[in-house]
Protein backbone atom coordinates (compact mmCIF):
# COMPACT_ATOMS: atom_id res chain seq x y z
CA UNK A 1 0.00 0.00 0.00
CA UNK A 2 2.04 3.27 -1.23
CA UNK A 3 0.56 6.90 -1.25
CA UNK A 4 -0.80 6.53 -4.59
CA UNK A 5 -3.41 3.11 -3.95
CA UNK A 6 -5.80 2.17 -1.74
CA UNK A 7 -5.42 0.65 1.56
CA UNK A 8 -6.34 -3.12 -0.08
CA UNK A 9 -2.58 -4.79 -0.57
CA UNK A 10 -3.94 -8.44 -1.14
CA UNK A 11 -4.01 -8.47 -4.76
CA UNK A 12 -0.69 -6.86 -5.36
CA UNK A 13 0.74 -9.31 -2.94
CA UNK A 14 -0.48 -12.24 -3.81
CA UNK A 15 0.44 -11.96 -6.96
CA UNK A 16 4.37 -12.72 -6.17
CA UNK A 17 5.52 -15.72 -8.20
CA UNK A 18 7.10 -18.43 -5.74
CA UNK A 19 11.13 -18.87 -6.36
CA UNK A 20 13.38 -22.08 -5.65
CA UNK A 21 15.83 -20.40 -4.72
CA UNK A 22 15.93 -18.03 -1.28
CA UNK A 23 17.64 -14.70 -1.87
CA UNK A 24 20.13 -13.00 0.39
CA UNK A 25 17.33 -11.20 2.10
CA UNK A 26 15.21 -14.11 2.57
CA UNK A 27 18.35 -15.50 4.52
CA UNK A 28 18.13 -12.81 6.62
CA UNK A 29 16.41 -12.81 10.49
CA UNK A 30 12.73 -11.62 10.47
CA UNK A 31 14.76 -8.69 13.24
CA UNK A 32 17.17 -7.82 10.91
CA UNK A 33 14.34 -8.06 7.88
CA UNK A 34 12.20 -6.03 10.42
CA UNK A 35 14.89 -3.04 10.64
CA UNK A 36 15.35 -3.03 7.07
CA UNK A 37 11.53 -2.66 7.24
CA UNK A 38 11.74 0.50 8.66
CA UNK A 39 13.97 2.69 6.26
CA UNK A 40 12.32 1.47 3.07
CA UNK A 41 9.21 3.16 1.77
CA UNK A 42 5.70 1.73 1.12
CA UNK A 43 5.93 1.00 -2.52
CA UNK A 44 9.19 -0.87 -1.77
CA UNK A 45 7.36 -2.99 0.99
CA UNK A 46 4.14 -4.09 -1.42
CA UNK A 47 7.50 -5.42 -4.11
CA UNK A 48 9.13 -6.98 -1.05
CA UNK A 49 5.82 -8.81 -0.16
CA UNK A 50 5.36 -9.92 -3.78
CA UNK A 51 8.46 -11.74 -4.10
CA UNK A 52 8.27 -13.99 -1.43
CA UNK A 53 6.16 -15.84 1.12
CA UNK A 54 8.40 -15.20 3.83
CA UNK A 55 8.36 -11.46 2.99
CA UNK A 56 4.48 -11.51 3.33
CA UNK A 57 3.42 -11.12 7.11
CA UNK A 58 6.13 -8.39 7.98
CA UNK A 59 5.95 -6.56 4.75
CA UNK A 60 1.68 -6.31 6.04
CA UNK A 61 2.50 -5.61 9.54
CA UNK A 62 4.20 -2.97 8.76
CA UNK A 63 1.98 -1.43 5.86
CA UNK A 64 -0.74 -1.35 8.40
CA UNK A 65 1.15 -0.10 11.60
CA UNK A 66 -0.17 3.51 11.17
CA UNK A 67 -2.77 4.55 9.04
CA UNK A 68 -2.93 8.46 8.18
CA UNK A 69 -6.03 9.73 7.12
CA UNK A 70 -5.48 12.92 4.96
CA UNK A 71 -8.28 15.45 3.46
CA UNK A 72 -7.21 15.00 -0.26
CA UNK A 73 -5.88 18.68 -1.05
CA UNK A 74 -2.83 17.41 1.81
CA UNK A 75 -2.03 14.19 -0.01
CA UNK A 76 1.62 13.64 -1.05
CA UNK A 77 3.21 10.95 -2.89
CA UNK A 78 5.97 11.79 -0.93
CA UNK A 79 5.02 11.37 2.64
CA UNK A 80 5.69 7.56 2.15
CA UNK A 81 9.46 8.29 2.35
CA UNK A 82 10.02 8.47 5.55
CA UNK A 83 11.62 5.89 8.17
CA UNK A 84 8.09 3.76 9.15
CA UNK A 85 5.94 6.21 7.09
CA UNK A 86 2.03 6.06 7.73
CA UNK A 87 0.48 4.27 5.21
CA UNK A 88 -1.25 7.32 3.86
CA UNK A 89 -5.23 7.03 3.08
CA UNK A 90 -6.77 10.76 1.71
CA UNK A 91 -10.50 11.03 2.59
CA UNK A 92 -11.84 9.70 -0.67
CA UNK A 93 -10.83 6.32 -0.09
CA UNK A 94 -11.67 5.75 3.17
CA UNK A 95 -14.25 3.40 1.98
CA UNK A 96 -12.25 1.06 0.52
CA UNK A 97 -9.86 0.87 3.64
CA UNK A 98 -13.01 -0.23 5.51
CA UNK A 99 -14.48 -2.73 3.05
CA UNK A 100 -10.96 -4.43 2.77
CA UNK A 101 -11.15 -4.62 6.81
CA UNK A 102 -14.53 -6.00 6.69
CA UNK A 103 -14.08 -8.72 4.54
CA UNK A 104 -10.67 -9.78 6.44
CA UNK A 105 -10.99 -8.18 9.75
CA UNK A 106 -7.67 -10.01 10.77
CA UNK A 107 -5.92 -7.29 9.15
CA UNK A 108 -7.48 -4.64 11.39
CA UNK A 109 -5.56 -6.75 14.31
CA UNK A 110 -2.62 -5.26 12.39
CA UNK A 111 -3.23 -1.44 12.78
CA UNK A 112 -1.72 0.05 15.86
CA UNK A 113 -1.88 3.87 15.30
CA UNK A 114 -4.29 6.17 13.69
CA UNK A 115 -4.03 10.05 12.90
CA UNK A 116 -6.07 12.51 11.51
CA UNK A 117 -7.20 16.12 11.19
CA UNK A 118 -10.53 17.15 12.11
CA UNK A 119 -11.84 21.43 12.45
CA UNK A 120 -12.97 21.00 16.15
CA UNK A 121 -16.44 23.32 14.98
CA UNK A 122 -18.57 22.12 17.78
CA UNK A 123 -16.63 24.62 20.27
CA UNK A 124 -16.40 27.31 17.57
CA UNK A 125 -18.43 30.91 17.53
CA UNK A 126 -20.70 31.36 14.92
CA UNK A 127 -19.71 34.96 15.04
CA UNK A 128 -16.24 34.06 15.43
CA UNK A 129 -14.22 36.27 12.62
CA UNK A 130 -11.35 33.51 12.97
CA UNK A 131 -11.37 29.90 11.69
CA UNK A 132 -11.44 26.87 14.12
CA UNK A 133 -8.80 25.40 15.94
CA UNK A 134 -7.67 22.21 14.15
CA UNK A 135 -6.93 19.13 16.19
CA UNK A 136 -4.64 16.51 14.31
CA UNK A 137 -4.69 13.51 16.27
CA UNK A 138 -2.93 10.14 16.87
CA UNK A 139 -4.65 6.96 18.30
CA UNK A 140 -3.16 3.76 20.14
CA UNK A 141 -5.41 1.40 19.59
CA UNK A 142 -3.38 -0.92 22.46
CA UNK A 143 -3.35 -0.01 25.61
CA UNK A 144 -2.98 -1.95 29.02
CA UNK A 145 -6.83 -1.87 29.30
CA UNK A 146 -6.82 -4.12 26.27
CA UNK A 147 -7.54 -3.09 22.37
CA UNK A 148 -10.45 -1.12 20.75
CA UNK A 149 -13.04 -3.39 19.36
CA UNK A 150 -13.37 -4.34 15.87
CA UNK A 151 -17.07 -2.91 16.08
CA UNK A 152 -15.51 0.39 17.64
CA UNK A 153 -12.62 0.52 14.77
CA UNK A 154 -15.39 0.09 11.73
CA UNK A 155 -17.65 2.68 13.49
CA UNK A 156 -14.60 5.63 13.32
CA UNK A 157 -14.28 5.18 9.66
CA UNK A 158 -17.93 4.97 8.89
CA UNK A 159 -18.43 8.06 10.58
CA UNK A 160 -15.62 9.98 8.73
CA UNK A 161 -17.15 8.64 5.42
CA UNK A 162 -20.36 10.54 5.83
CA UNK A 163 -17.82 13.22 7.61
CA UNK A 164 -20.10 13.11 10.85
CA UNK A 165 -17.91 15.88 13.34
CA UNK A 166 -15.59 13.25 15.58
CA UNK A 167 -15.82 15.87 18.60
CA UNK A 168 -19.92 16.74 18.60
CA UNK A 169 -20.61 13.14 19.48
CA UNK A 170 -21.92 12.46 22.62
CA UNK A 171 -19.70 9.37 23.45
CA UNK A 172 -16.56 9.32 21.75
CA UNK A 173 -14.61 5.78 22.24
CA UNK A 174 -11.50 6.36 20.23
CA UNK A 175 -10.56 10.01 21.83
CA UNK A 176 -9.26 7.87 24.84
CA UNK A 177 -6.61 6.31 22.91
CA UNK A 178 -5.65 9.40 21.88
CA UNK A 179 -1.20 9.74 22.34
CA UNK A 180 -0.69 12.53 20.40
CA UNK A 181 -2.46 15.81 20.09
CA UNK A 182 -1.77 18.66 17.85
CA UNK A 183 -3.62 21.73 18.17
CA UNK A 184 -3.69 24.45 15.00
CA UNK A 185 -4.99 27.89 15.78
CA UNK A 186 -5.52 31.21 13.84
CA UNK A 187 -2.62 33.13 16.60
CA UNK A 188 -3.29 35.62 19.15
CA UNK A 189 -7.12 36.60 17.73
CA UNK A 190 -8.24 32.95 18.69
CA UNK A 191 -11.07 33.05 20.81
CA UNK A 192 -9.28 31.61 24.04
CA UNK A 193 -13.12 30.09 24.81
CA UNK A 194 -11.97 27.76 21.93
CA UNK A 195 -9.35 26.29 23.73
CA UNK A 196 -11.22 25.57 27.39
CA UNK A 197 -14.05 24.15 25.50
CA UNK A 198 -11.70 21.70 23.92
CA UNK A 199 -9.92 20.94 27.64
CA UNK A 200 -13.29 20.63 28.96
CA UNK A 201 -14.27 17.97 26.57
CA UNK A 202 -10.95 16.04 26.64
CA UNK A 203 -11.67 15.65 30.33
CA UNK A 204 -15.10 14.58 30.30
CA UNK A 205 -13.95 11.98 27.70
CA UNK A 206 -11.41 10.98 30.15
CA UNK A 207 -8.69 11.44 27.04
CA UNK A 208 -5.92 13.07 28.60
CA UNK A 209 -4.86 10.18 30.63
CA UNK A 210 -2.47 8.47 27.43
CA UNK A 211 -1.57 11.58 25.89
CA UNK A 212 2.23 11.96 25.99
CA UNK A 213 3.02 14.78 23.08
CA UNK A 214 1.28 17.90 23.10
CA UNK A 215 1.79 20.49 19.77
CA UNK A 216 0.30 23.76 19.60
CA UNK A 217 0.86 25.15 16.66
CA UNK A 218 -0.07 28.90 14.62
CA UNK A 219 -1.77 28.23 11.28
CA UNK A 220 0.98 30.42 9.56
CA UNK A 221 0.68 33.66 11.18
CA UNK A 222 2.78 36.22 10.61
CA UNK A 223 3.88 39.16 12.93
CA UNK A 224 1.85 42.82 12.07
CA UNK A 225 4.87 44.90 10.44
CA UNK A 226 4.93 48.60 11.11
CA UNK A 227 7.60 50.76 9.12
CA UNK A 228 9.43 47.50 8.21
CA UNK A 229 9.78 46.82 11.93
CA UNK A 230 8.12 43.75 13.73
CA UNK A 231 5.77 45.09 15.82
CA UNK A 232 6.63 44.08 19.79
CA UNK A 233 2.62 44.32 21.28
CA UNK A 234 2.25 45.26 25.31
CA UNK A 235 -1.00 44.74 26.87
CA UNK A 236 -2.03 42.94 29.85
CA UNK A 237 -3.45 40.04 29.57
CA UNK A 238 -2.82 36.15 29.13
CA UNK A 239 -1.80 34.30 25.83
CA UNK A 240 -4.80 32.28 24.41
CA UNK A 241 -2.87 29.29 24.25
CA UNK A 242 -2.87 29.14 27.76
CA UNK A 243 -6.67 28.86 28.52
CA UNK A 244 -5.76 24.60 27.30
CA UNK A 245 -4.40 24.19 30.40
CA UNK A 246 -6.05 25.96 33.10
CA UNK A 247 -9.16 23.76 32.94
CA UNK A 248 -6.78 20.74 34.09
CA UNK A 249 -5.30 22.77 36.81
CA UNK A 250 -8.30 23.74 38.30
CA UNK A 251 -9.64 20.37 38.35
CA UNK A 252 -5.68 19.03 39.80
CA UNK A 253 -5.43 17.20 36.60
CA UNK A 254 -1.92 16.79 35.63
CA UNK A 255 -1.00 15.93 31.73
CA UNK A 256 1.86 13.43 31.37
CA UNK A 257 3.86 14.33 28.43
CA UNK A 258 7.24 13.31 26.66
CA UNK A 259 7.22 15.54 24.35
CA UNK A 260 5.70 19.41 24.28
CA UNK A 261 5.80 22.18 21.47
CA UNK A 262 4.40 25.69 21.56
CA UNK A 263 4.34 28.39 19.30
CA UNK A 264 2.34 31.79 20.07
CA UNK A 265 2.10 34.93 22.30
CA UNK A 266 4.72 34.83 24.92
CA UNK A 267 3.98 37.49 28.23
CA UNK A 268 6.83 38.61 30.60
CA UNK A 269 4.28 39.59 33.51
CA UNK A 270 2.32 36.58 33.90
CA UNK A 271 4.24 34.56 35.86
CA UNK A 272 1.55 33.40 38.07
CA UNK A 273 -0.69 32.06 35.18
CA UNK A 274 2.20 30.62 34.08
CA UNK A 275 3.20 28.89 36.87
CA UNK A 276 -0.79 27.68 37.13
CA UNK A 277 -0.50 26.61 33.56
CA UNK A 278 3.23 24.44 35.03
CA UNK A 279 0.59 22.96 37.54
CA UNK A 280 -1.34 21.35 35.19
CA UNK A 281 1.79 19.39 33.90
CA UNK A 282 3.31 16.66 34.79
CA UNK A 283 7.22 17.89 34.12
CA UNK A 284 9.32 15.19 35.30
CA UNK A 285 9.00 12.73 32.31
CA UNK A 286 9.24 15.81 29.70
CA UNK A 287 12.26 15.02 27.45
CA UNK A 288 11.73 17.68 24.46
CA UNK A 289 10.34 21.36 24.87
CA UNK A 290 10.08 23.47 21.77
CA UNK A 291 8.66 26.90 22.11
CA UNK A 292 8.43 29.48 19.60
CA UNK A 293 7.72 32.86 19.86
CA UNK A 294 5.59 34.46 17.41
CA UNK A 295 4.44 37.28 19.23
CA UNK A 296 5.95 39.39 22.05
CA UNK A 297 4.03 41.18 24.75
CA UNK A 298 5.76 43.39 27.40
CA UNK A 299 4.60 45.65 29.52
CA UNK A 300 6.81 49.15 29.24
CA UNK A 301 7.53 48.64 33.78
CA UNK A 302 9.10 45.19 33.69
CA UNK A 303 10.12 45.62 29.72
CA UNK A 304 14.04 44.98 30.84
CA UNK A 305 13.73 43.47 34.12
CA UNK A 306 13.30 39.49 34.97
CA UNK A 307 13.43 36.94 32.40
CA UNK A 308 11.10 38.79 29.79
CA UNK A 309 9.62 36.80 27.39
CA UNK A 310 11.41 33.96 28.75
CA UNK A 311 9.63 33.59 31.61
CA UNK A 312 7.68 31.00 30.78
CA UNK A 313 10.73 29.33 29.62
CA UNK A 314 12.11 30.27 33.27
CA UNK A 315 9.46 28.47 35.19
CA UNK A 316 8.72 25.23 33.46
CA UNK A 317 12.08 24.13 33.29
CA UNK A 318 12.65 24.73 37.17
CA UNK A 319 10.54 21.18 37.16
CA UNK A 320 12.58 19.48 33.98
CA UNK A 321 15.17 16.57 34.98
CA UNK A 322 14.25 14.26 32.25
CA UNK A 323 14.91 17.32 29.50
CA UNK A 324 17.33 16.52 27.20
CA UNK A 325 15.66 18.14 23.73
CA UNK A 326 15.40 21.65 23.87
CA UNK A 327 14.42 23.91 20.58
CA UNK A 328 14.26 28.00 21.09
CA UNK A 329 12.93 30.00 18.10
CA UNK A 330 12.71 33.95 18.21
CA UNK A 331 10.52 35.91 15.24
CA UNK A 332 11.54 38.94 16.85
CA UNK A 333 13.59 40.93 18.80
CA UNK A 334 15.44 40.04 22.09
CA UNK A 335 16.82 41.72 25.15
CA UNK A 336 19.59 41.83 26.64
CA UNK A 337 18.23 40.28 30.12
CA UNK A 338 16.32 38.07 27.82
CA UNK A 339 19.88 36.43 26.52
CA UNK A 340 20.54 36.49 30.16
CA UNK A 341 17.64 34.50 31.47
CA UNK A 342 18.26 32.21 28.79
CA UNK A 343 22.19 31.72 29.78
CA UNK A 344 20.68 31.50 33.65
CA UNK A 345 18.40 28.34 32.57
CA UNK A 346 21.26 26.90 30.45
CA UNK A 347 23.55 27.02 33.95
CA UNK A 348 20.81 26.79 36.70
CA UNK A 349 18.22 25.25 35.38
CA UNK A 350 18.89 22.12 33.59
CA UNK A 351 23.08 22.12 33.53
CA UNK A 352 24.42 18.98 32.02
CA UNK A 353 21.02 17.69 30.89
CA UNK A 354 20.73 18.81 27.02
CA UNK A 355 21.68 16.35 24.26
CA UNK A 356 20.18 18.73 21.87
CA UNK A 357 20.10 22.23 21.67
CA UNK A 358 18.59 24.76 19.29
CA UNK A 359 18.23 28.51 19.56
CA UNK A 360 17.45 30.21 16.45
CA UNK A 361 16.90 33.93 16.24
CA UNK A 362 15.14 34.88 12.91
CA UNK A 363 15.47 37.98 13.50
CA UNK A 364 18.92 38.88 14.35
CA UNK A 365 18.40 42.05 16.46
CA UNK A 366 19.15 43.26 20.20
CA UNK A 367 17.29 46.53 20.24
CA UNK A 368 19.88 48.00 22.94
CA UNK A 369 22.51 47.07 20.38
CA UNK A 370 20.87 49.61 17.76
CA UNK A 371 22.84 52.65 18.73
CA UNK A 372 26.15 51.14 18.21
CA UNK A 373 27.50 51.45 14.29
CA UNK A 374 28.35 47.90 14.37
CA UNK A 375 25.57 45.92 15.40
CA UNK A 376 26.52 42.48 14.18
CA UNK A 377 29.54 42.74 16.07
CA UNK A 378 27.20 43.21 19.46
CA UNK A 379 25.16 40.48 17.93
CA UNK A 380 28.52 38.13 18.15
CA UNK A 381 29.33 39.12 21.76
CA UNK A 382 25.36 37.54 22.75
CA UNK A 383 26.19 34.50 20.20
CA UNK A 384 29.55 34.20 21.88
CA UNK A 385 27.71 34.19 25.30
CA UNK A 386 25.46 31.76 24.54
CA UNK A 387 28.19 29.51 23.58
CA UNK A 388 30.67 30.02 26.30
CA UNK A 389 27.40 28.93 28.65
CA UNK A 390 26.86 25.66 26.49
CA UNK A 391 30.63 24.74 27.03
CA UNK A 392 30.60 25.03 30.55
CA UNK A 393 27.09 23.99 31.24
CA UNK A 394 26.34 21.85 28.77
CA UNK A 395 29.00 19.38 28.28
CA UNK A 396 27.12 16.60 26.84
CA UNK A 397 25.41 18.10 23.93
CA UNK A 398 25.60 15.91 20.82
CA UNK A 399 23.80 18.28 17.79
CA UNK A 400 24.39 21.72 18.39
CA UNK A 401 22.37 24.78 16.28
CA UNK A 402 23.14 28.65 17.67
CA UNK A 403 21.39 30.42 14.52
CA UNK A 404 21.39 34.24 15.34
CA UNK A 405 21.02 34.92 11.22
CA UNK A 406 24.74 36.56 10.70
CA UNK A 407 27.22 35.00 9.05
CA UNK A 408 29.82 36.13 11.85
CA UNK A 409 32.88 37.97 11.40
CA UNK A 410 33.73 36.66 8.07
CA UNK A 411 33.35 39.62 5.14
CA UNK A 412 31.29 37.20 2.34
CA UNK A 413 30.39 39.02 -1.04
CA UNK A 414 26.43 39.62 -0.75
CA UNK A 415 25.79 36.98 -3.63
CA UNK A 416 27.52 34.54 -1.50
CA UNK A 417 25.49 35.11 1.73
CA UNK A 418 22.14 35.00 -0.49
CA UNK A 419 23.18 31.94 -1.69
CA UNK A 420 23.04 30.53 1.01
CA UNK A 421 20.84 32.19 2.77
CA UNK A 422 18.60 29.93 0.18
CA UNK A 423 20.18 27.31 1.59
CA UNK A 424 19.34 27.50 5.00
CA UNK A 425 15.36 28.77 3.86
CA UNK A 426 15.48 25.28 1.66
CA UNK A 427 16.60 23.40 4.65
CA UNK A 428 15.10 24.98 7.27
CA UNK A 429 11.79 24.03 4.68
CA UNK A 430 12.64 19.71 4.24
CA UNK A 431 13.41 19.56 8.61
CA UNK A 432 9.39 20.89 8.54
CA UNK A 433 8.32 18.55 6.04
CA UNK A 434 10.35 15.53 7.57
CA UNK A 435 8.33 16.25 10.64
CA UNK A 436 5.31 16.60 8.89
CA UNK A 437 5.67 13.12 6.97
CA UNK A 438 6.62 11.34 10.25
CA UNK A 439 3.71 9.05 11.87
CA UNK A 440 4.39 10.82 14.77
CA UNK A 441 2.30 14.29 15.14
CA UNK A 442 5.47 15.85 16.93
CA UNK A 443 8.78 14.10 16.22
CA UNK A 444 12.09 15.52 15.84
CA UNK A 445 13.72 12.83 13.62
CA UNK A 446 17.34 11.88 14.31
CA UNK A 447 17.59 11.62 10.70
CA UNK A 448 18.60 14.82 8.12
CA UNK A 449 16.57 16.13 5.70
CA UNK A 450 16.43 15.45 1.98
CA UNK A 451 16.47 18.68 -0.14
CA UNK A 452 17.22 18.73 -3.63
CA UNK A 453 20.59 18.18 -5.14
CA UNK A 454 21.06 21.34 -6.54
CA UNK A 455 21.02 22.60 -2.45
CA UNK A 456 23.89 20.53 -2.28
CA UNK A 457 25.65 21.74 -5.97
CA UNK A 458 25.51 25.43 -3.95
CA UNK A 459 26.89 24.07 -0.88
CA UNK A 460 29.96 22.70 -2.30
CA UNK A 461 30.30 25.69 -4.77
CA UNK A 462 30.91 27.42 -1.49
CA UNK A 463 32.65 25.09 0.29
CA UNK A 464 35.91 26.95 1.11
CA UNK A 465 34.16 30.00 2.55
CA UNK A 466 31.49 27.59 4.81
CA UNK A 467 34.80 25.80 5.73
CA UNK A 468 35.99 28.93 6.47
CA UNK A 469 33.52 30.39 8.54
CA UNK A 470 33.67 27.06 10.64
CA UNK A 471 37.22 26.94 11.15
CA UNK A 472 36.61 30.58 12.91
CA UNK A 473 33.70 29.32 14.96
CA UNK A 474 35.19 28.96 19.25
CA UNK A 475 32.79 26.09 19.02
CA UNK A 476 34.46 23.98 16.16
CA UNK A 477 38.28 25.27 17.48
CA UNK A 478 37.09 23.66 21.19
CA UNK A 479 34.44 21.10 20.37
CA UNK A 480 37.33 18.56 21.15
CA UNK A 481 37.92 19.22 24.67
CA UNK A 482 35.23 20.99 25.47
CA UNK A 483 32.45 19.25 23.91
CA UNK A 484 33.45 15.75 23.16
CA UNK A 485 29.89 14.22 22.64
CA UNK A 486 29.43 16.69 20.17
CA UNK A 487 28.91 15.68 16.36
CA UNK A 488 26.11 17.28 14.78
CA UNK A 489 27.17 21.35 14.20
CA UNK A 490 24.93 23.91 12.18
CA UNK A 491 26.99 26.46 10.42
CA UNK A 492 25.01 28.71 8.61
CA UNK A 493 21.95 26.55 8.81
CA UNK A 494 24.07 23.68 7.34
CA UNK A 495 24.07 20.27 9.42
CA UNK A 496 27.78 19.23 9.49
CA UNK A 497 29.52 16.34 11.23
CA UNK A 498 32.33 18.15 12.92
CA UNK A 499 34.39 14.81 13.43
CA UNK A 500 34.67 14.35 9.81
CA UNK A 501 33.69 17.13 8.11
CA UNK A 502 30.56 16.00 6.06
CA UNK A 503 27.70 17.73 5.13
CA UNK A 504 24.77 15.79 6.75
CA UNK A 505 21.70 15.82 4.10
CA UNK A 506 19.62 13.50 2.02
CA UNK A 507 20.96 10.45 4.03
CA UNK A 508 24.21 10.61 3.05
CA UNK A 509 27.68 12.26 3.78
CA UNK A 510 28.97 14.96 1.95
CA UNK A 511 32.90 15.87 2.81
CA UNK A 512 33.64 19.63 2.56
CA UNK A 513 37.08 18.85 1.94
CA UNK A 514 38.42 18.34 -1.44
Amino acid sequence: MSANRSANVDPVVRSGARRSQKSDLEKLGISAFNMILNHVSNSVKIKLAATSKDFYSPCLSSLYHTIAIVDNKAFRESVSRTPRSATVIPMKNIGKLRDTLEHSPPLAELIKYITFKEPVSAFHRKNSKEPPIFAQMKFQLESSRGRTSFKALMDFFAERMRNVSFFSQLEIPLLSNVVEIKLIYSGPDQDPRDFECLADRFIQNDSYKNLRKLEIQTRGYQPEKVGGNDKVVRFNKNSNWESFFLPFQKKGIKLTLYALQIEGAFHDSNSDTLARVCGALDLTPLTTLAIKYTSYVRSPNVLRLGAGVHTFLDIITTWTPSLHYLFITHTDVCYRSEFDALNRVLQEKIPDQLDEFHLTIDVPRVPELMKYSDVDLHLQFELERAKNTVFTYQPYIEKLNLSFGSFGPIDWEPKSIEALQNVFDIISTATSIERLKSPNILDFPKGNPFVPEKVLEVIMHYRKEILQLLKSDIIFNSARERLPHLTEYFIAGIPINIKSLNVLLNGKLTPLEE
